[in-house]
C-alpha cells in the first residue's frame, strides 16, 4: 500500500492497548503510533501511555509483536516532548525517556521490523533569546542528540523527528534563518537520509524539528513503505549491562542493550 493510514494512539487515552488495537482495526488503518509519554511528564495535551515503559522486556516485546502480527498491523512508538529546552530537570527526564523508547523499539525488532521511534527535538528559549540564538539551538541539538542517535544506531533503531511547531517554544515573529544544517555526526543532513528515501523535511525555526534518520538506517519517512509483510521476530537481547552517556542515565537495567561510551 502506497499510503497506509496510521493511528496516533494519543487520540484514545482512556483505552487499553488491546482496545486501541481493536479500534485501529475498526477504523481500517494499517498501523499505530503507540504513544508512550512519561506518566509524570509536564505535558497534558494529546498524551497517552499505552506501553508500560518501566518494566517492558523481551517477553512483552514478543507478545506485542505477535499480537500486531496476528492483527496485520504495523506499529511504532513515540513521545513528543521538548528535549533541549524548558526546565532542566524535566529536560533530562525527557532525554532519558527517549532512550527507553529506543530500547523498546530495539526489543521489538527495530529497523528489521520497521519499528521506529517518533520524537520532537524541541527548542531552548533561553538560548533563542541570545544573539545567534537559532544557531545556538542547533548546537544544543547536536550536543544532546549526538549520543542519542549513536545509541539508536547501535541498537538498529531509526529515530524520526516530527516537524511540528509548538506554542511557546519560539516567538511567532522570529525569522527562519537556516534551511540547511549538519547532523550530530557532522555530515550534511541530506546525506544522513537513507538511499531508499532521499528526502529531508524543511527545518522549522518555530520548533526546531525536522526529519533526520540515523545514517545506517534504510527506513522511509512517515511509514510510506512500512507495509512489508509480517514481522521477522523479536531482537535477541545481547551485550554487556549498562549505557554510558555524558548527560543521560541508563533506562533501567539494560542487560539487553549494548553499552555506548561517548566517542566510542
Amino acid at each position: 500500500m502506497n499510503n497506509p493510514i496510521w493511528v496516533m494512539t494519543s487520540a484514545f487515552k482512556s483505552l487499553t492497548l488491546d482496545q486501541v488495537i481493536a479500534r485501529t482495526k475498526e477504523i481500517g488503518a494499517q498501523g499505530m503510533e503507540l504513544c508512550v509519554f512519561r506518566r509524570d511528564g509536564t505535558r497534558t495535551d494529546h498524551v497517552a501511555t499505552h506501553i508500560d515503559y518501566e518494566s517492558f522486556g523481551p517477553d512483552d516485546a514478543s507478545r506485542l509483536v505477535a499480537t500486531c502480527n496476528r492483527e496485520g498491523l504495523r506499529f511504532s512508538v513515540g513521545a513528543y516532548e521538548n528535549l533541549i529546552g524548558g526546565d532542566p530537570a524535566q529536560r533530562a527526564l525527557n532525554q532519558d525517556h527517549l532512550l527507553k523508547l529506543i530500547r523498546i523499539a530495539h526489543l521489538c525488532g527495530g529497523d528489521k521490523n520497521d519499528v521506529r521511534v517518533g520524537t520532537f527535538v524541541g527548542y531552548n528559549h533561553e538560548l533563542g533569546a541570545q544573539d545567534g540564538g537559532f544557531e545556538k539551538n542547533l548546537e544544543e541539538y547536536a550536543r544532546v542528540f549526538g549520543p542519542i542517535i549513536r545509541y539508536a544506531e547501535d541498537l538498529g533503531v531509526t529515530v524520526i523527528y516530527e516537524n511540528c511547531p509548538m506554542e511557546g517554544w519560539r516567538p511567532a515573529s522570529s525569522p527562519n534563518p537556516l534551511t540547511r544544517f549538519r547532523t550530530p555526526s557532522g555530515n550534511p543532513a541530506s546525506r544522513a537520509i537513507s538511499a531508499k528515501r532521499r528526502a529531508v523535511s524543511g527545518l522549522n525555526s518555530a520548533g526546531l524539528c525536522t526529519t533526520v534518520q540515523p545514517a545506517a538506517s534504510a527506513g522511509a519517512i512517515f511509514h510510506d513503505d512500512s507495509m512489508k509483510g509480517v514481522f521477522q521476530g523479536v531482537m535477541t537481547p545481547t551485550g554487556p549491562i549498562g549505557l554510558r552517556l555524558v548527560t543521560f542515565n541508563c533506562p533501567g537495567a539494560c542487560s539487553d542493550c549494548p553499552s555506548r561510551a561517548p566517542g566510542a
